[in-house]
């Protein structure tokens, strides 16, 4: 995937960013499409909050937005303000045009479980990346960017959820399709899984291309 010119750009165009109010509204406008309840918080004083998201029957949950490379850090004093001004929030999702790795997720996790406020999820540059690749007028505003992804996708157009978890059962399968070393064609009934399969061999990609970046 890191072939693709539309996705380096967005990656290396996030990792710069720096308008922590702009990557905010952003944050709020994507992140709707999985907390459709999503409100931002504009402005000066507020406690912490960048928005917050509304759940029938149970307090809401503080939302949480950074550009800044101190994310742990970030996390800590957002909720820690909050709490100071009597934030009633069980709980925060955080988000982040950095990228992290899984043990500074974890780190975040655990910091925020130590504050009594559980961190429940976590968007960070490799999610907003995905999210803002078929999104023309968050590239343009967020990012200043103009461009078409190409026909050869990773990123299918769909209004799916893409569940980042691993098919079970496709083992020779997945098998089968990492030993080839040639172009290929996927075919299948609607809904028999093709987009699923292939999302392990993305987190491969991704793996080995970090790797051989920083070799």
């Amino acid at each position: 995937m890191f072939r693709d010119p539309l996705y380096r750009q967005i990656r290396q165009r996030l990792c710069e960013l720096s308008d922590g109010n702009l990557f905010e509204s952003c944050a709020v406008d994507l992140l709707s499409n999985f907390y459709p309840s999503i409100a931002s918080r504009e402005g000066g004083d507020d406690a912490g909050l960048d928005g917050s998201i509304a759940r029938e029957g149970e307090s809401s949950i503080q939302l949480i937005c950074t550009t800044g490379k101190a994310v742990l850090e970030n996390l800590s004093k957002s909720i820690s303000s909050n709490l100071k001004k009597s934030g009633h929030f069980h709980a925060c999702v955080f988000a982040t045009s950095q990228q992290l790795t899984n043990a500074k997720k974890r780190s975040l996790e655990k910091r925020a479980q130590q504050l009594g406020r559980p961190l429940i999820q976590i968007f960070d540059q490799s999610d907003f990346a995905r999210y803002l690749y078929r999104n023309s007028r968050w590239l343009k505003e967020l990012l200043g960017l103009v461009g078409d992804p190409p026909v050869l996708s990773l990123f299918p157009i769909s209004t799916r959820p893409l569940i980042d978890i691993p098919p079970i059962g496709r083992d020779e399968d997945l098998a089968t399709i990492t030993k080839l070393r040639s172009d290929f064609v996927l075919v299948g009934q609607p809904g028999s899984g093709k987009t699923h399969l292939l999302l392990p061999l993305r987190r491969m990609q991704k793996a080995a291309s970090l790797l051989t970046m920083g070799s």
